[in-house]
């Protein structure tokens, strides 16, 4: 059915050129007339020639939402043979809606009008021909000073070699996905005026940010309880759906704590509705500057308010509530350092593990209490197929994998003489590891959190060793992962002999 707009003659005097149609996408004078004049020819955008005025072309390796993304100095043609880890950078002047740790109305729609311009999908690359970032450092500071360090910047984008550059910043604000918070003149970056100008205009057009509900945002007060097998299972009913821009709903989940990696949870259900025995895992992705580490521990059962969305080609649990005095906190329903469970010998302690299956169970008599790596890939059943890895996606997983050396489609260093051409390592001391699933060619890698219990630097691993692996496995993108967590009661992921009697109680050691 055809959509029509009908406006008064009023609305049409005060904004001609704002408004040109019933399209996603509004004019853009202020944009339009606004040029790039600094030469950043020569120049690199980190390291600026005299310390200050920094510029200069870069190469982007992701774009995270609206305000948000990642980058490389420089023009890479091919980013497969980069050597270094990314930096991050966070549009100065804007604060576009949160659609990661947060979602909010008109969140996903900007965070999909900017992928729309510069980020490929498909391939995974850098759509547009150029992209330039610009700071004055003095004027503005470096970095946003977050835990996740990201350097401000404005971000000039070309979408076809030899077109004028666009300042996406500014045109945020005329598309009506951000107010305007720039507020000190810069004679390098001289945009504070048109930016309080383009910013007057999308406040009086009243579009989107500025006074319009988003259409597929859900302003209801409902909440619906689901568990991670539904969920998994009918995900357009709850979830997040970047096409269409919709928000979701407001989800309730009891679940079962079987890892943490970093302050983030794996969740397993404790409800099993259809009582076929399915009991489905999920990653709870909680946003930084959490602590929630310290005080939730690995075989808690709690309660979260939170959303559904995909990342990196999964499905996981995000915009957790910490509502409490609307009763839409996190809620701890069994807390397992109350009945002393608080090292791996207290898992093997038969009365403290079966107090607490009592707790459980008075709990809820419905609820299944399973700590155990359900999921596990026998040895019988070792993959062997894409498809059986896509089968395995989202699951608690055991699995043996052989480490590889880097090839021409890893985003790692290629210098072998180095040694250092199996691994990337993150500025954060997260490491990704290289691998084959054994005795295959299916890609599969560890993901190494820093904070990883008993965790080992990337010197653990050898080319051509094999590990028998437990961990979250998914998806990242177009490749497999296996994602290690960092606080596994029971055991330390790497340590092969904790309490030197022989046995290998870790959940990463070699085996051949």
């Amino acid at each position: 059915m055809k959509k029509f707009c009908v406006f008064s003659l009023s609305v049409l005097l005060v904004l001609p050129l704002f408004l040109g149609s019933c399209s996603d996408t509004f004019k853009t004078p202020e944009t339009d007339n606004l040029h790039l004049s600094a030469s950043f020819e020569g120049q690199t955008f980190t390291m600026p020639a005299d310390g200050n005025n920094a510029i200069g072309e870069v190469t982007l390796t992701g774009v995270t939402d609206g305000d948000t993304m990642n980058f490389l100095d420089g023009r890479i043609e091919n980013t497969n043979l980069i050597s270094t880890a990314s930096s991050t950078c966070r549009l100065l002047g804007i604060n576009t809606p949160e659609s990661t740790a947060q979602v909010q109305p008109w969140g996903v729609k900007a965070s999909n009008f900017v992928k729309n311009i510069l980020w490929d999908g498909e391939t995974s690359k850098q759509k547009v021909h150029s992209v330039v970032l610009q700071n004055d450092y003095s004027a503005f500071g470096v970095t946003d000073n977050t835990s996740s360090n990201r350097y401000m910047a404005f971000l000039w984008y070309q979408v076809n070699e030899g077109d004028d550059y666009r300042l996406l910043n500014l045109e945020l604000i005329e598309q009506c996905y951000t107010a305007n918070q720039l507020s000190q003149y810069s004679s390098f970056c001289p945009y504070l005026d048109v930016f309080i100008r383009a910013a007057l205009a999308a406040k009086e057009s009243g579009r989107r940010v500025n006074g319009e509900r988003d259409p597929d945002y859900d302003y209801t007060n409902q909440i619906l309880d689901v568990s991670i097998h539904e969920l998994r299972e009918n995900y357009p009913n709850y979830g997040v759906t970047e096409e269409e821009g919709g928000s979701g709903v407001r989800l309730r989940v009891t679940a079962v704590i079987i890892g943490m990696i970093e302050h983030n949870f794996v969740f397993r259900d404790v409800v099993d509705p259809d009582g076929d025995g399915v009991l489905a895992d999920i990653y709870c992705f909680v946003g930084y500057g959490k602590s929630y580490r310290t005080f939730y521990h690995v075989g808690d059962i709690i309660t979260v308010y939170c959303r559904a969305t995909t990342y990196g080609n999964n499905i996981q649990l995000t915009d957790l509530q910490d509502d409490f005095a609307l009763g839409k906190g996190i809620t701890r329903l069994i807390n397992v350092e109350s009945y002393d469970i608080k090292t791996h010998d207290d898992w093997l302690d038969e009365t403290k593990v079966n107090n607490l299956q009592a707790a459980v169970h008075a709990l809820d008599e419905n609820y299944v209490y399973d700590l155990s790596p359900t999921s596990y890939v026998e040895s019988a059943t070792k993959p062997t197929t894409t498809d059986e890895l896509e089968d395995m996606v989202g699951k608690f997983v055991t699995i043996d994998l052989t480490i590889r050396a880097a090839d021409e489609n890893d985003d790692a260093p290629t210098d072998s003489s180095e040694g250092h051409n199996y691994y990337r390592m993150a500025d954060d001391g997260d490491y990704t590891a290289y691998a084959y699933v054994s005795l295959t060619t299916l890609k599969v890698n560890f993901r190494v959190d820093f904070a990883a219990y008993g965790s080992k630097n990337v010197d653990f691993f050898v080319i051509g060793q094999t590990y028998r692996a437990t961990g979250y496995f998914s998806r990242y993108y177009n490749t497999f992962q296996l994602q290690l967590m960092n606080n596994l009661a029971r055991d330390p992921y790497f340590d092969t002999d904790v309490y030197g009697d022989g046995l290998v109680r870790g959940y990463v050691y070699p085996i051949n």
